[in-house]
């Protein structure tokens, strides 16, 4: 057995052997010099073959290690040949970031190390064990910096690079998370279902978003919202059809914390409709508007009985301000031109007699 130079612990030991039986289950482990003939910590099969090359990959402490084939005989597992003791070492790795950083950003770690495909660089709370991380990513070849999400709680904390299989840390950089800065302005009253412009200030990091809600709803709770990594301030959120008290909150998708609220009163919906009383079948008219033009609000003349999800001819109030037109039905009779807000709730309407 040989076993090739400047193998790591976490890594790929690369051992070639010759002078096998070429047994079906034959195979090499590689375990701390000393260890019993038979351990089997880390071990490749040979696939049957009598020479040829396998990958071993080690976990543990640093040390001397050696190679080790094991054969079949009578059924039993049987040492059959060892390499020369080498070392493993653990391998080089360094990790730099900022000292202080803002909770709930974007945050940059520089890094070198092997960038194995279960290696991880992520953070943890200072002084918590080994293995314990927040949030994490891979590290890939060629990469000399990975981002990271901070974390939303102020605190001291470290990043860490270690491994899905052996929690050792192999190396880590400490770095303070202070509050970041929030604000929210808008009106302290409001009609329900009208959108309303919010001024905002936030962070842009991945996943904050603001949301109106019912005082009170649970922290993960959302309506219409949008992310801040996508908005510029004010933007503009449709706000629920029903009146009563809301909150507008600043919100972490990943972990639901609310980071900023302010109250807002929505009053009930308010809408009016100017039509002609009658009109000739087929024909075109002009209907004047007003109400708070939601997202999905629209003006529609329909049978009187009919339920609020029905229309035939309709506009779209939110791109027809103020004023639209609509197509009367064909056959003749008593219809009503509604306006109805989130394509359920009918809001207002008026008779208009088709001819």
């Amino acid at each position: 057995l040989e076993v090739k130079e400047g193998a790591t612990i976490g890594g790929e030991v690369a051992v070639r052997f010759k002078g096998a039986n070429g047994h079906p289950e034959e195979f090499v482990t590689v375990v701390p010099v000393g260890a019993p003939d038979l351990a089997e910590p880390a071990w490749a099969a040979t696939g049957g073959r009598k020479e040829g090359s396998v990958n071993v990959r080690v976990y543990g402490e640093t040390g001397q290690y050696e190679a080790r084939f094991i054969t079949r005989v009578d059924g039993e597992n049987v040492l059959a040949g060892r390499s020369r003791p080498f070392q493993l070492n653990l391998p080089q790795v360094t990790l730099k970031v900022s000292g202080t950083v803002s909770a709930a950003t974007t945050m940059t770690v520089e890094w070198t190390g092997p960038a194995r495909l279960d290696d991880w660089i992520g953070w943890a709370k200072a002084g918590s064990k080994e293995g314990e991380y927040g949030l994490f990513v891979r590290p890939e070849p060629g990469q000399k910096t990975v981002r990271l999400i901070s974390p939303s709680e102020p605190g001291d904390y470290e990043v860490r690079y270690s491994n899905d299989y052996d929690p050792k840390v192999l190396a880590r950089a400490s770095f303070k998370v202070v509050e970041s800065e929030y604000a929210l302005e808008a009106p302290a009253e409001w009609m329900a279902g009208r959108p309303v412009s919010i001024g905002w200030k936030a962070p842009k990091g991945p996943g904050i978003y603001l949301t109106i809600v019912p005082a009170g709803a649970q922290d993960r709770e959302y309506t219409d919202y949008f992310y801040t990594a996508d908005a510029t301030s004010p933007a503009v959120l449709q706000t629920p059809r029903s009146d009563g008290r809301y909150e507008i909150r600043i919100n972490l998708e990943s972990d639901g914390k609310v980071f900023f609220r302010r109250p807002i009163v929505l009053t009930p919906i308010k809408a009016t409709l100017e039509a002609p009383e009658n009109g000739k079948a087929g024909a075109t008219i002009e209907v004047k508007w007003s109400g708070p033009g939601g997202k999905g609000d629209f003006v529609t003349v329909t049978s009187p009985d009919a339920d609020s999800r029905e229309y035939t001819s309709y506009f779209d109030a939110g791109e027809s301000p103020g004023m639209g037109e609509l197509r009367l039905p064909d056959e003749p009779g008593n219809y009503e031109i509604r306006y109805v807000a989130g394509e359920e709730k009918v809001v207002a309407r008026r008779t208009i007699r088709v001819e």
